[in-house]
């Protein structure tokens, strides 16, 4: 009882206003990351201690909603595609460090020169990359259960390479594919042309 007890401990008592947030908008993702370390009791120790997203230093209480929250939030960053300093700043972000506070540390330990206005830009695209793939597995869904009938320049395609899902209209032409279109992402594709002539 005591398991039950704490899981259902905070359902309903003044967290009602977090049904009502999702990650359709810019905003609301650089809100849940900006003060993550303050709303998921369970980061700060996660992130300290353990990879499970469940464990905790001491107990504190379960809140269902916020946790499958931020538990697709983390899924949403893990699948965009996102550069070295783009994962730290995430990062450092989420532990609760302010835009002055990380250009020291990346310029300092990471050997980047990156000033608080890149970063600021830099975060900006990070928001914009994590909603593009929440719309992304949200149109995926739609399409794989048939609720809607999905726009052909909204349809899905997934690359040979990364297998991963993306729109149709992100992929080149080539004829000679029965769909009419090449085989990998944008990525994947410079990728290869890249490594190709290298």
């Amino acid at each position: 009882m005591g398991a039950v007890k704490l899981e259902t401990k905070s359902q309903g008592r003044g967290n009602h206003q977090w049904t009502a947030i999702s990650l359709n908008c810019v905003e609301s993702i650089d809100v849940l990351m900006k003060y993550r370390s303050k709303f998921d009791e369970n980061y700060l120790s996660k992130y300290l201690y353990s990879n499970d997203i469940f464990a905790s230093n001491g107990v504190p209480d379960f809140v269902e909603v916020i946790t499958c929250l931020y538990a697709d939030l983390d899924q949403y960053i893990g699948s965009a595609k996102l550069n070295k300093y783009e994962k730290l700043i995430i990062k450092y972000v989420m532990i609760g460090y302010k835009f002055s506070d990380i250009e020291i540390l990346l310029n300092s330990n990471h050997g980047a020169d990156h000033k608080i206005n890149k970063i600021k830009y830099m975060y900006k695209k990070i928001c914009i990359k994590i909603l593009n793939e929440y719309k992304y597995s949200y149109l995926r869904w739609l399409e794989n259960y048939e609720y809607v009938k999905i726009k052909p320049s909204q349809r899905f395609k997934r690359c040979i390479l990364c297998k991963k899902d993306f729109p149709t209209t992100t992929f080149r032409k080539y004829k000679k594919r029965k769909d009419g279109l090449y085989y990998y992402c944008p990525s994947c594709d410079t990728y290869t042309r890249t490594n190709r002539t290298s």
